[in-house]
């Protein structure tokens, strides 16, 4: 949800905009359905000003919110893109995680390369979220570890690590 009052929904493989001011839906985009591919996170920029968008087939698509169209694109690895974390002051830098178990970063404005990659968990990569000073990214992973990353455009180091014994129900 972002703060102009627009939920971004990616429903298998069309992705959708609800507009809160004046109730209506339109469609963003859509992917090849007979490929099979579907839309797998949304995430919006702090200022609102773009949506960041993972598929299934591991690319990331950037939408300006104001046309609902799209920018920019990045083919950024082949599995899919489970989760993405924009920064907080540079919107253009965002980081992602997915289901190869990698952090990755880029930037919009130089989707060639990416700035960093980070290995830590041993399974796919759930959730993540840049501290509100972007010196810190915090990473879940379905491996049950929290790492806190240190200055994640970087060479990454962890500094901290965090691992959750999940009793047997």
């Amino acid at each position: 949800w972002s703060i102009k009052d627009i939920l971004a929904v990616g429903l298998d493989y069309i992705l959708y905009a609800w507009n809160g001011s004046n109730m209506t839906v339109s469609q963003i985009s859509s992917l090849n359905s007979s490929e099979g591919e579907y839309y797998s996170s949304v995430a919006w920029t702090k200022d609102s000003s773009k949506l960041l968008v993972g598929t299934s087939s591991g690319t990331i698509e950037a939408y300006d919110v104001e046309t609902l169209k799209k920018i920019n694109e990045i083919k950024a690895i082949s599995d899919r893109i489970d989760v993405i974390a924009p920064m907080n002051i540079s919107y253009d830098v965002f980081s992602f995680g997915s289901q190869d178990s990698q952090i990755k970063s880029y930037d919009l404005r130089e989707t060639s390369k990416e700035i960093s990659t980070m290995n830590g968990h041993r399974q796919e990569v759930c959730g993540l979220k840049w501290s509100l000073d972007d010196r810190r990214l915090a990473s879940g992973g379905n491996d049950n570890k929290l790492i806190i990353w240190n200055n994640g455009r970087s060479e990454p180091e962890k500094v901290a690590l965090v691992s959750v014994i999940v009793p047997p129900a």
